[in-house]
Parts: C-alpha cells; sequence; structure tokens
C-alpha cells in the first residue's frame, strides 16, 4: 500500500493511523502501522493479536450511511491507547478498538 500524502497521522500506545490526503488524487482513506494487541485498533476486522510493522495497511471503513452517495472521507482523528475514534466528512462517527471502558460509546 503506497502511503501518499497525509493530511495528518495519529498516535496509539501501539498503533498509528495515518489520514490519507482527500484531494489531488488522494481518496481520504485511512492507513495503520503498528501492532493491534487483541482489541481491534487497527481497524482490520480482527480481534487477534496482529502485527502491522513495515508497509501500512488499508483500514476498510463501514458503507455509508444509507441514502448518501459517494465515498466519505474521514476528516478528523482521535486515538487512545487501543481505540479509535473517526469522524466523516458527513459527521458520522466511527469506533472501533477496546471498549472495555465504555470509550467507544456504545
Amino acid at each position: 500500500t503506497s502511503v501518499g500524502k497525509l493530511d495528518g497521522v495519529a498516535v496509539g500506545q501501539s498503533f498509528i493511523l495515518g489520514l490519507r490526503r482527500g484531494d489531488s488524487g488522494g481518496d481520504g482513506g485511512l492507513i495503520a502501522w503498528g501492532r493491534d494487541d487483541g482489541s481491534g485498533c487497527l481497524g482490520l476486522g480482527s480481534s487477534r493479536l496482529r502485527p502491522c510493522w513495515g508497509a501500512p495497511w488499508l483500514v476498510p471503513l463501514p458503507p455509508p450511511t444509507r441514502g448518501l452517495s459517494g465515498r466519505e472521507r474521514v476528516t478528523e482523528l482521535q486515538l487512545g491507547a487501543g481505540h479509535v475514534l473517526a469522524r466523516t466528512d458527513v459527521g458520522r462517527l466511527l469506533s472501533w478498538g477496546a471498549n472495555h471502558r465504555g470509550q467507544l460509546g456504545v
């Protein structure tokens, strides 16, 4: 996966997410590096231990909310030790990772 240009990065306890530029040919998606501690913090669809050193992984986002056309883009990221909050350009809040203290809001 090519990193391309980034609009920002956010750092968790043992992982990093990069926000790919949403203009100039970028897709506005997320890429991940680091170590998933089993909480799913990398957003790669697995809750087992998964290293992600070296080349970054594309983070798959859930499908857009019903009625939206086009692709949602992540515009803001906040990371905790093992969880992620991401806001999209249509105002949707996505959360994944550790939730043992209710930090995901679900």
